[in-house]
């Protein structure tokens, strides 16, 4: 079994199952293989019907006003709303800036989970925002950046892989900016 769990010592957000044959990976958004430590409750609902995120696709006629999800966030002092929107947006911010700026990043850390990049993405996004080890107001830009580390475990508890991710959030329009995979910090 490998385990998905934040750097800091807390609850484990999610697992990824591995078989005895073969590496079967599933994340948070299946529903089967996340579990919330025992005395801590879960981050966020992670069930979908499907297994992926629940990320309609932004076609080309789509308005970069299209949401794709809202998001509970952790609250930030003087920041009004608890909910981040990501929506279609464009090749400067949302669903189209992620894709077209970080989908190499995100298919790096789906890769090992042998998972498509969005369901690791909608994850990652979901307990970033949820429980994070750092919200930072900037000023300069007007948004709020959150910031989780997690970690890959096998069965053993040796960390096999270890990856932070950063979601910014613009602080009057409360839409995702962006969100992309890092190196761990916190």
């Amino acid at each position: 079994m490998i385990s998905v769990r934040p750097h800091r010592p807390c609850a484990v957000i999610g697992q990824v199952v591995v078989g005895v044959l073969a590496l079967l990976a599933t994340l948070a958004l299946s529903g089967q293989a996340v579990h919330a430590a025992e005395s801590e409750p879960a981050a966020v609902d992670n069930s979908t019907s499907q297994g992926t995120p629940p990320w309609s696709p932004c076609g080309a006629r789509d308005k970069k006003t299209k949401v794709l999800h809202q998001y509970k966030r952790a609250t930030v002092a003087g920041v009004a709303g608890a909910r981040a929107t990501l929506a279609c947006g464009t090749s400067g911010w949302g669903f189209r800036h992620i894709k077209v700026r970080h989908l190499s990043q995100w298919e790096a850390e789906a890769a090992p989970l042998f998972t498509p990049w969005m369901d690791i993405a909608h994850w990652a996004i979901a307990n970033t925002l949820a429980t994070p080890c750092s919200k930072l107001r900037q000023t300069r830009n007007d948004t709020i950046q959150y910031v989780a580390p997690f970690e890959l475990r096998d069965q053993r508890g040796k960390i096999v892989r270890s990856f932070g991710v950063r979601v910014v959030v613009g602080r009057k329009t409360q839409n995702i900016i962006t969100a992309y995979p890092q190196k761990a910090t916190c």
